[in-house]
């Protein structure tokens, strides 16, 4: 974590100390008056519901060392760091630790999959890298997350970015300053404010091309389709990861920045789900069993099990990792209870995780009788009716299923699983959640549960349901 004596605090920020200045350094920082910990430097925000100079007192109260303001509050006794803006003067202190840090520095984003690939890397590089904690990965949570590097504990860190407005890719790319970037994925996600699928890309290229000379990038092949990844500079070499048949992009012979990466995926004959994972001979030879089940779950082992390889993780250590991971908190986690089994991957959703979510259900519930439960996608801009019908019609669901459409997109998503032939009375638009969970709770067999955050499907598990 950070330890920053408070007269170069104060010059890092560009800030003067009002009511004293701490007695300490300063060294874990807190947005939140509600979780922060004793000896927390709080960090004043203003927003357009709050603002943070309103729990000043509230912060002292709890134990902070001190707060960061950019208006001090003389009647409180806590001692203030008076700055222009609060939120530029955290990246500052937060980019000026980061430098600090001499270990490597793992960036990941991407329209999906990132949770899942920085969990698994991290479980796979072991307890002696620090991860990003939770969903800590936005303009606010990145600078919490480098506050924490310690690099007389820290073997590495892999830290995670997602945006959803054009710019602040290029913020968290410079904050970051990683030695090595993966992307997992570019689809339609937060399109009314980045446009289109080009707009995602070229904002999802800046960490790429944030990486510091002489470093790495590891992206699926398919991402070289898209101009903005072919423009990373040539003193960053970019990992191009292709699995089985997939095609690969013309042209990438004139890139001399790309390696190409070949992997080779088997299906398990007798385990539904399982596969086997295997390097060719531009990597250590190796063959790595794991529950993917989708092909997205491929691609994310692959870029994991080759980012593992890069840094040197034997085999069998990586292996064992593989088999000892769990999905991360409402991204494919299973859940039993009674005669359900709850599928629950709704912690977001747009088409490519919608896709690729209903894909790996099929693959591991294709004996049970199925429920699908699917919310809106949220944020898909001036085309989201297009891209509900669209994804819909592609879902490919049984035509025996049971489908429970919620949310602003049902009606264009019931519209799309018609043209792909499912019957009508398999298909029924819901107003609220209490009425599926009645129907869930008179349900056998296993239930799909996606769709965007606002929807809150998980309430939909019920009270002790316990995970597979």
């Amino acid at each position: 974590m950070a330890i920053l004596d408070p007269a170069e605090a104060a010059t890092i920020a560009h800030g003067a100390w009002a009511e004293g200045h701490p007695s300490s350094p300063l060294t874990t920082f807190a947005i939140d008056t509600r979780v922060l910990e004793p000896g927390q430097s709080f960090v004043a925000l203003k927003t357009d519901r709050q603002d943070g100079h309103d729990f000043l007192q509230h912060a002292c109260d709890n134990g902070a060392l001190c707060a960061i303001v950019s208006k001090p509050d003389h009647s409180v006794k806590l001692p203030q760091m008076v700055v222009e803006d609060p939120l530029h003067s955290l990246h500052s202190l937060a980019r000026n630790w980061r430098q600090r840090f001499t270990l490597p520095v793992v960036g990941i984003t991407g329209s999906y999959g990132k949770t899942t690939v920085k969990e698994l890397l991290g479980t796979v590089m072991g307890s002696q890298w620090f991860r990003t904690y939770a969903n800590l990965n936005n303009t606010l949570g990145v600078p919490l997350t480098l506050l924490e590097l310690d690099s007389h504990h820290d073997a590495g860190a892999i830290v995670e970015a997602g945006i959803n407005d054009v710019g602040e890719m290029e913020l968290l790319a410079d904050l970051i300053d990683p030695e090595l970037a993966i992307i997992t994925a570019v689809g339609p996600a937060h399109l009314e404010r980045l446009g289109d699928l080009e707009g995602v890309a070229q904002e999802k290229s800046f960490l790429a091309k944030g990486v510091r000379p002489g470093g790495r990038v590891i992206l699926p092949v398919s991402l070289l389709q898209y101009q903005a990844f072919r423009e990373i500079p040539d003193s960053i070499q970019i990992h191009a990861i292709s699995v089985g048949d997939e095609e690969i992009p013309a042209g990438l012979e004139e890139l001399n920045n790309v390696i190409l990466y070949h992997y080779n995926w088997t299906e398990d004959e007798k385990s539904r789900g399982m596969g086997h994972l295997t390097t060719d001979g531009s990597m250590p030879l190796g063959s790595f069993s794991f529950m993917a089940g989708s092909p997205g779950m491929v691609t994310n082992l692959a870029l994991v099990v080759h980012t593992a390889l890069y840094f040197g993780v034997p085999e069998g250590t990586l292996q064992a990792c593989l088999e000892s991971w769990r999905p991360f908190l409402h991204r494919g986690e299973v859940f039993s209870h009674n005669k359900l089994r709850l599928y629950v991957d709704c912690y977001n959703a747009n088409p490519g995780s919608m896709l690729d979510s209903v894909s790996r259900f099929k693959n591991l519930f294709a004996d049970h009788p199925q429920l699908y439960v699917l919310g809106s996608m949220n944020e898909l801009g001036k085309d989201s009716m297009q891209w509900h019908r669209d994804t819909a019609r592609k879902l490919g669901l049984p035509a025996n299923s049971n489908i429970y459409l919620l949310g602003d997109g049902a009606e264009w998503m019931r519209q799309g699983l018609q043209e792909s032939g499912l019957p009508d009375d398999a298909i029924h638009i819901m107003d609220n959640l209490d009425e599926l969970r009645r129907v869930i709770h008179t349900f056998t067999g296993a239930v799909f549960l996606k769709g965007s955050r606002s929807y809150g499907l998980e309430s939909l598990v019920p009270e002790g349901a316990k995970p597979c």
